[in-house]
């Protein structure tokens, strides 16, 4: 299921999880000839390598794939193809910044977990959203644990008639909580589970609220300067290479995407980082260096809400989603904004995790979705020639 299909918007999520992929063609190298043997790890680049190649179905489409794969952090495979951007060309390496989208909410939802964390708490996960947003009153009854694992029944806000125009022009908090002030309850708190951008926006003043600070300062106070997410940041990164974002135009041709003001994205998706950045925060995450393990459980841990759509039970925590793949959990996001496309996921037994980061619009490029699902069942399910590497 594609969120959020304006043009601009930046936190569509792409329900492209590996436990749901449909059945894949892995070609190659031996894999799918069992696991009696344990492969190399030049056979293993390799086939990750041409995997990542051969998405790249045309010259300069996509502009460019980054993928990262570690273990607790650390990088031991990294590929890029293309560029970071077209006019001049310049190539994509491991170091280039994307705008991540939704994948930001994982931070978002950290840093609401460690405000909670802190003696005496900052956030309660039961208090209301008016205890911070008091204009909100027109919705009493909505919590920040239900905020966070999208049970509020909230309205989406990039649905909104003036949503193009925050894209293009910015938006102030003030605005955005006057424009959301009358929309309707999709549904009562808690009965339901519904991916909702507003959602994290909301969680994004409740940290300025919280905290007296600035959402991205506090962000980068807490967690990017003292773990050294140098690549990571609010809207572009400054000092570094930042890949521009494409989409197809007339004639197939590929143009700049439009650019999407980071206020209208916020704590939604406000984001940027680069492959590097996302595996080694993965593992600050989940394995405990951010938080205490008892609330990284209470983050990856779904709330089994059934779907608004389908009733299916949500497999939503706080900013991830969380399910069981090959006998093990894997936690994952993916995030699109126009002309970025991210993918990010860790098994959370031994910390190995994947980053994919590309600056096409996936609408006009879908394959991309599924380039990461792809790799880790070539590489991690059980009978794979691989899977030592896993």
């Amino acid at each position: 299921m594609l969120y959020n299909r304006r043009p601009w918007s930046g936190m569509r999520h792409i329900t492209a999880r590996p436990a749901l992929a449909t059945a894949l063609c892995l070609a190659a190298i031996g894999c799918g000839g069992g696991n009696s043997q344990l492969s190399s790890y030049a056979e293993f680049a390799q086939f990750v390598t041409t995997t990542i190649d051969q998405a790249q179905t045309a010259p300069d489409l996509p502009p460019s794939i980054c993928v990262a794969i570690g273990r607790r952090g650390a990088p031991f495979y990294t590929h890029c193809v293309g560029n970071a951007a077209l006019a001049p060309r310049v190539a994509a390496s491991p170091e280039t910044v994307y705008q991540i989208a939704s994948l930001s909410k994982q931070f978002t939802a950290a840093a609401i977990m460690q405000l909670n964390t802190v003696n005496p708490p900052a956030v309660s996960l039961d208090g209301l959203l008016t205890d911070y947003v008091p204009q909100m009153d027109s919705h009493p009854a909505i919590t920040i644990r239900e905020l966070l694992n999208h049970t509020t029944g909230l309205f989406e806000y990039t649905n909104l008639p003036q949503a193009d125009e925050w894209g293009e022009f910015g938006v102030t908090p003030d605005e955005f909580v006057a424009a959301l002030v009358p929309t309707p309850q999709v549904f009562m708190p808690e009965s339901a589970f519904q991916y909702c951008d507003t959602n994290y926006y909301f969680l994004g003043l409740i940290i300025q609220a919280a905290s007296g600070d600035a959402y991205d300062n506090y962000l980068r106070q807490q967690f990017f300067d003292p773990f050294k997410l140098s690549f990571t940041g609010y809207g572009p990164v400054l000092g570094v290479l930042n890949a521009a974002g494409y989409k197809l135009g007339p004639g197939q041709t590929l143009v700049p995407a439009e650019k999407v003001d980071v206020s209208a994205l916020f704590a939604s998706g406000g984001l940027s980082s680069n492959v590097l950045d996302l595996v080694k925060w993965d593992w600050l995450l989940l394995g405990g260096s951010i938080l205490p393990q008892a609330a990284v459980e209470q983050m990856i841990t779904p709330s089994g809400v059934p779907d608004y759509s389908t009733g299916i039970p949500s497999t939503y925590g706080f900013g991830l989603f969380s399910e069981r793949i090959y006998h093990r959990r894997l936690v994952s996001h993916t995030g699109a904004v126009s002309g970025f496309f991210g993918f990010n996921a860790t098994f959370t037994d031994d910390g190995w995790s994947i980053a994919l980061l590309t600056n096409i619009d996936v609408d006009d490029d879908p394959q991309i979705t599924n380039l990461g699902p792809k790799i880790i069942k070539a590489v991690c399910r059980p009978d794979s020639y691989f899977r030592n590497w896993c």
